[in-house]
This record gives structure tokens, sequence and C-alpha cells, in this order.
């Protein structure tokens, strides 16, 4: 049996990519919801974190991007998607970051910093000044990790928009933003 090598890259998604909207809607649902990745979110919310008509709305926006991180073999044909980020502009200086997810026996392979990389590196492309995120406040880890890699918490907090998926009472997001240079 022959073994084939496989690359992991990131694009941005086309409209070709209707084609696998299923496939993404499942990577990021299973990301927030399975048992042990580090994005796992179950304990503090149920529910879909993105539907199938919002994957494929995103797919088809030609201002705001949606960003795969796709798994290739040497010939570069598509084996599989284990990644996403989607990019969405907030006026004319700030875009935010999200749906930032990877598939659960992917993670802790450096695939979420490279989704963030080519977020930032698009969003610099775009002239924009400032990157923002919003992390559900309980998440020290996911916290952690931001202000590592350099974003700053500003003390703004946004209330979760689907309060009957809580599972935990009054929780919120904390806005952190990071300076594109």
């Amino acid at each position: 049996m022959t073994q084939t090598n496989t690359i992991i890259s990131i694009r941005k998604a086309t409209i070709a990519d209707l084609a696998i909207k299923k496939a993404i809607y499942t990577l990021v649902n299973n990301a927030y919801q399975c048992e042990g990745g580090w994005t796992n979110e179950n304990h503090i919310a149920g529910g879909e974190r993105s539907s199938l008509e919002r994957i494929e709305a995103s797919i088809k926006d030609q201002e705001n991007t949606l960003l795969l991180a796709v798994e290739e073999d040497e010939g570069n044909s598509q084996v599989n998607v284990v990644g996403t980020a989607q990019i969405q502009l907030e006026g004319s200086e700030e875009a935010s970051i999200g749906m930032l997810s990877v598939k659960q026996s992917y993670q802790s392979r450096g695939i979420g910093g490279r989704l963030l990389e080519a977020a930032m590196d698009e969003l610099r492309r775009r002239g924009l000044k400032t990157a923002v995120l919003t992390v559900l406040e309980t998440r020290s880890e996911l916290l952690n990790w931001y202000t590592k890699i350099g974003f700053v918490e500003t003390g703004e907090r946004r209330p979760f928009p689907w309060t009957k998926r809580l599972k935990v009472d009054n929780v919120g997001f904390t806005v952190l933003k990071k300076v594109i240079v």
C-alpha cells in the first residue's frame, strides 16, 4: 500500500465550495460541540454554531471572506476541509474574525494559528487597521491564547445573542482587538 503525503493549505472559499458546504457546516458545528477539543463550548451553550444557510451565504459573500484550511494530497486534489475562519467587515477600518474552527483530530497542529495569520494578512491587504475578536468570557484558555499573540481586551462586553441556547447564566462575549501592522 502506498502512503500519500498530504499538506494543509489555507485559501479563500470560492463558489465551487458550495459543493462541500455540508462538510464545512459539520466541521464548524463539531469543532465547538465535540468532547475533548479545546474549542469545545458544549458546557456553555448548545445548538448549532452556524447553520447550513449561513455557511452557504458566507461562501457566496463577495465583501466578507471565508477562509478554509484544506488538506490536499501531493497532486493538489482536495482531500477534506479541516478548518475555517471568517472575516466580516465592521466599517472602513475594522473587521471581525470569527468562526475560527479546526476539526478536533487536527487541533494542536498550528492550523488555527495559520488561519488567524491568513485572516490578518487579508486584513492588511485590504488596508484595514484593526482586527476584532469576540470570545465567550468564561473561555480563559482562549482569552489567554489570543492575548499571547497580541490581542488586547477592550473592556467591552457583548451579550450572547441566543440566550435560549445558554447552559450557564449571564455569559457574554469579551471583545479583543489587535492593531494591524
